[in-house]
């Protein structure tokens, strides 16, 4: 059985902290928060900002940007990508890290395997106008068809359908998405 941990730290850097613990303390400790290299080269913050749950997170961005915080977490489907916007607005795109997610094929659109490499392209370009940004610095797929943690696909529909989700991310990002 692998956690979370020791699976970031096989597939991204060698200087990944050795426990969450750590982690969290140091951030509040002396006001940095940790990043990690990313297999891409690019450098993640390690503590975001959550939007999930919130109608208006504006003003928590705000307030999490004033506390030293560089990353924000967003996604379609918590429908206040309108809002996140705003807050990001007050600051340089390069100076944030923003990771948003396109719905799971299975989740919540229920969109069958042939259209979800539309349906995924769709919701990345729906991302980006909804926080007014011309790209995301990561971008997952919010419950992925038919996974539990780390368990891969539960049958060969569910594969097809992130197959295809991972097609339509992958030549996103190469658009520079």
């Amino acid at each position: 059985s692998i956690t979370a941990l020791q699976c970031l730290r096989e597939h991204y850097s060698t200087d990944f902290p050795a426990s969450p613990p750590m982690i969290l303390t140091s951030a509040l400790t002396f006001g940095a928060v940790p990043t990690m290299k990313l297999a891409d080269g690019n450098v993640m913050p390690m503590i975001f900002a959550g939007t999930g749950g919130l109608d208006s997170p504006t003003s928590s961005i705000e307030a999490a940007f004033a506390a030293g915080f560089t990353g924000v977490d967003s996604a379609l489907d918590y429908g206040n990508q309108q809002e996140v916007a705003k807050a990001l607005a007050t600051k340089p795109r390069d100076s944030y890290f923003l990771t948003s997610k396109v719905p799971g094929c299975f989740a919540g659109v229920k969109v069958l395997p042939p259209f979800c490499y539309e349906a995924t392209k769709k919701a990345a370009e729906l991302n980006l106008q909804r926080l007014n940004v011309s790209h995301v610095d990561l971008l997952l797929i919010h419950t992925p068809a038919g996974t539990t943690l780390f368990s891969g696909c539960s049958n060969k529909v569910n594969c097809e359908m992130m197959q295809h989700q991972w097609r339509a991310m992958e030549e996103g990002k190469k658009a520079g998405l």
